[in-house]
């Protein structure tokens, strides 16, 4: 996801959330391995001929889905 988010802002000719604040890696790291059950964490992939076209952090919180970083996508290999 991290450097998926990092092409997709470096084909925009802008920087990614993870450039500006490399801190913020370690943050989606401890929120996927400490969530001590109270939400369930998962990364949504969309592959496109065996490709990974897409990916997506979330959570599932009381029954919610709760998108919690997006931007992982290859917008030269899949442009739509």
């Amino acid at each position: 996801m991290v450097d998926l988010c990092k092409l997709r802002f470096l084909q925009k000719g802008e920087l990614s959330d993870f450039d500006e604040d490399p801190n913020d890696i370690q943050v989606f790291r401890q929120t996927i391995t400490e969530s001590k059950n109270a939400y369930l964490p998962k990364m949504i992939s969309i592959k496109v001929g065996g490709e990974v076209a897409a990916v997506d952090l979330i959570a599932i919180y009381k029954d919610t889905y709760c998108p919690l970083h997006g931007g992982g996508y290859d917008i030269e290999k899949f442009p739509e």
